[in-house]
């Protein structure tokens, strides 16, 4: 069985549809997401959506995806610029999506 592991796509949605494209080529029957999809790329909607169709996907919890489902309050070492970032980010996902990604374990 082969497995495919990737992480820190950070709203890449290029870079994702290229890992994604390999690992099926590969022949990968699971695929891992260890977290840090969200965060500092533009395209935040179209990398869940395109995560969330796969159907042999589990995932982890990153700091990013924290972010988002606790509140940029709770991390007040970021500088204003980052939370505003973050505070950005979070405009293109929905309740629905939240509850989906509060539910990633953190190992």
């Amino acid at each position: 069985m082969k497995l495919g592991i990737f992480s820190d796509i950070h709203g890449n949605l290029i870079a994702l549809e290229s890992i994604i494209n390999r690992l099926k080529k590969e022949g990968c029957e699971y695929i891992y997401c260890l977290g840090d999809i969200l965060g500092i790329g533009p395209y935040q909607r179209e990398c869940i959506d395109l995560l969330f169709s796969l159907p042999n996907i589990k995932f982890v919890m990153g700091n990013h995806e924290e972010y988002f489902v606790k509140g940029i309050e709770e991390y007040d070492a970021m500088s204003k610029g980052e939370i505003a970032h973050q505070k950005w980010v979070s405009t293109f996902l929905d309740n629905k999506i939240k509850k989906k990604i509060s539910n990633f374990p953190y190992f």
